[in-house]
């Protein structure tokens, strides 16, 4: 397009557009600070600052036509509030505001640009636009999950189909949390399909009435059908952007790891948490690898990330678990399949106070 034709552009176009490309790099700039200082997410932050600088880049000729008819002083709306303006902000509402900003003001530079005489490319605001509404709500996402990812702490009991066999599951469940269960994990290995669905639906609805968290282990289609909080992948499950069209999206998802690189590799693609596991593991039917306690430690320096400890952990070394690191502890049997498991839960409960 002939940037020449900006000659003919009316003062208040060229004032409407300057007010917009200053509304879009402050909104965009609170946006990219939120994800660099407070997310550490480089990939949002990158993204957020390329596309500040695309959009505030227009035609130095144009630019200085816009600077000419800047009226700040004059302007009527500048100082004018809304009912909500002294709301008490969260940082999800200056998530929201910050997004709708911008947004906002992308679809005022992309109608007024369609001007001929304003000379700036209309489409490049429409684009931004729609790819705002993507980050808008990867940043949400990242937000709620963050929520999750802090109450990744303490015992978190796995119901197998080993536990199913002695007691009645979701009454087993009722119990643990009632007990004090941080997190309820649900391994459906040997499980039918049909059963697990179901069974996880009832999980996930009493573990949401009692404020526990809900994680199925592999399988992202019960995840994701029975509205569970996060997911557990395995090295063969599906990758984490996969899973993640599965879920909803305040849900965690967590990666199973064997050593310090794949800890690392796991936050660089993005996992809320990771298991280390099987740890002093004594089940027979798990010919997996392996890790000692010395590899937990290397595992815990090497991520921010809340580590879950798995695998033939008990009352005689849950206490060298967490002192290597854990943030949470996978206990299944010694719990599940206890005469007593209330009795066995307050005992374990103990070593994290």
């Amino acid at each position: 397009m002939d940037t020449n034709n900006s000659k003919s552009a009316p003062g208040d176009l060229l004032r409407i557009i300057d007010a917009n490309i200053n509304r879009i790099g402050e909104g965009l700039r609170v946006l990219e600070d939120i994800a660099r200082m407070h997310f550490n997410d480089t990939v949002l932050s990158s993204q957020l600052k390329d596309m500040r600088h695309s959009l505030q880049d227009i035609p130095y000729s144009i630019k200085l036509k816009t600077l000419n008819h800047r009226d700040a002083a004059g302007d009527v709306g500048a100082f004018l509030e809304t009912s909500t303006h002294h709301t008490e902000m969260s940082l999800y509402n200056f998530i929201v505001a910050n997004s709708k900003r911008v947004q906002q003001a992308t679809r005022v530079v992309e109608e007024i640009a369609k001007t001929e005489s304003i000379g700036i490319d209309s489409d490049k605001y429409k684009k931004a636009r729609f790819e705002l509404y993507t980050l808008e709500r990867d940043m949400l996402s990242k937000f709620m999950r963050q929520g999750k990812q802090s109450r990744i702490k303490g015992l978190c009991v796995v119901i197998d189909s080993k536990a199913c066999q002695v007691h009645a599951p979701v009454q087993l469940a009722q119990t643990i949390i009632d007990s004090g269960a941080q997190i309820i994990m649900l391994n459906r290995r040997k499980m039918t399909d049909r059963y697990a669905l179901e069974l996880a639906f009832n999980l996930s609805d009493a573990c949401a009435k009692s404020n526990t968290l809900f994680i199925v282990d592999s399988r992202a289609d019960i995840a994701g059908s029975s509205s569970a909080d996060g997911l557990l992948l395995g090295n063969n499950d599906l990758s984490i952007t996969a899973a993640r069209n599965c879920l909803p999206f305040e849900a965690v998802i967590g990666i199973e790891v064997f050593k310090p690189r794949q800890a690392a590799e796991a936050a660089s693609a993005g996992a809320d948490f990771i298991s280390t596991g099987p740890l002093l593991d004594t089940d027979k039917d798990n010919e997996g690898a392996k890790i000692d306690v010395d590899t937990l430690k290397a595992i815990r320096s090497s991520t921010h990330l809340p580590l879950v400890a798995f695998g033939g952990i008990n009352r005689d070394n849950i206490d060298l678990v967490i002192s290597s690191g854990a943030d949470s502890v996978a206990i299944a049997s010694s719990v599940t399949c206890a005469s007593n498991p209330a009795d066995s839960m307050r005992e374990l409960s103990d070593y994290f106070r």
